[in-house]
């Protein structure tokens, strides 16, 4: 006798794979899009990481450049110069501070932090102390501070090529584009050795480097207006009586302090001296101090001068005076 095998149940197993197999899919699908959005996150993680690694390499250039010129830099470039690297390093330190993408670039995001922060303490250190010692010329500076802080950058560059040399491997995720190559450190050879070089230069007279006034006589003027003659004499012309005038500035990078400004006439029966006040002057200033006429021969010759006498550290003391020989005209 034969029997036939009812179809039903087959239906019925087929009617359940369906659902199973579909379930499976959307479940590899979520899988797979995760799996995608992860790498693109991370692509995206170590891009930002290398976009500050620029930055930090162009204001790497910008910072040994400043160092290396400070027998003549001025202040301004000097901070400018800092604040740009600092800036930069900053920057980077708070895109570290974010959660990461995933464990994968854990090593990377490590190292990375580990030569940031080193060579920001660097930076801070070495540039505060040069500007400290800038700003006290009398003082030896402080030279252990300047050794620190070279060590730490030098610390930093270290931790940054290990870093490179782990991204060339097959164990950490390497970025799209390479990372640049830095060397914060603005020398090589002994640290001391460059502390004393570095903190002579920062304490130079060239340079405007210090927090120091710099108040100057800039001209002296006659009233009436002196000339010169054919043979480079300075002649006032015809009269009985002369009004100096005298123009003070700051050449510095602070206020001045209130300071006196002198002015002698001699050549006639007796010398004259008149005495004015100079308040405080912003840098970049300048004022007009007009003295009381002076009565004068025609035909005779004077010397007149004008000097400054100043209570506090100047970052010039060879501009403090002007003299000038004239001869007053004749009939």
């Amino acid at each position: 006798m034969a029997f036939e095998i009812p179809s039903r149940p087959r239906r019925r197993l087929f009617r359940y794979l369906i659902p199973l197999l579909v379930a499976a899919l959307v479940v590899l699908g979520i899988v797979v899009t995760a799996a995608g959005a992860e790498t693109r996150a991370q692509i995206e993680y170590l891009t930002r990481l290398g976009d500050a690694a620029d930055r930090i390499a162009d204001g790497d250039v910008a910072f040994g450049d400043a160092v290396a010129r400070l027998s003549t830099i001025s202040r301004v470039e000097f901070t400018t110069a800092v604040d740009r690297v600092t800036s930069d390093l900053d920057e980077a330190v708070a895109i570290l501070e974010e959660e990461p993408p995933n464990k994968a670039v854990f090593p990377v995001r490590a190292l990375y932090r580990e030569a940031v922060v080193a060579w920001r303490q660097g930076v801070t250190l070495l540039s505060e102390s040069l500007l400290s010692a800038a700003d006290d010329p009398s003082s030896g500076g402080p030279i252990d501070q300047v050794v620190l802080g070279l060590s730490m950058l030098r610390v930093g560059d270290s931790v940054w090529a290990q870093l490179l040399e782990e991204l060339e491997g097959d164990d950490v995720p390497s970025p799209v584009r390479p990372f640049p190559a830095i060397t914060m450190s603005p020398s090589e050879g002994n640290a001391l050795a460059l502390a004393l070089q570095w903190l002579q230069a920062a304490q130079s007279e060239s340079n405007s480097l210090g927090l120091r006034p710099g108040i100057m006589v800039a001209s002296v003027v006659a009233d009436p207006e002196w000339q010169i003659d054919a043979a480079d004499q300075v002649v006032v012309p015809v009269t009985d009586r002369v009004t100096f005038s005298v123009v003070v500035g700051n050449a510095g990078n602070i206020d001045t302090l209130e300071a006196v400004l002198r002015l002698t006439v001699v050549g006639g029966p007796e010398p004259v001296e008149q005495e004015m006040t100079v308040d405080p002057l912003e840098p970049g200033r300048q004022v007009t101090l007009v003295f009381d006429p002076v009565d004068v021969e025609p035909g005779a010759v004077y010397q007149v001068r004008a000097w400054l006498i100043a209570d506090f550290p100047d970052a010039d003391a060879t501009d403090n005076e002007i003299v000038v020989q004239f001869r007053v005209g004749e009939d």
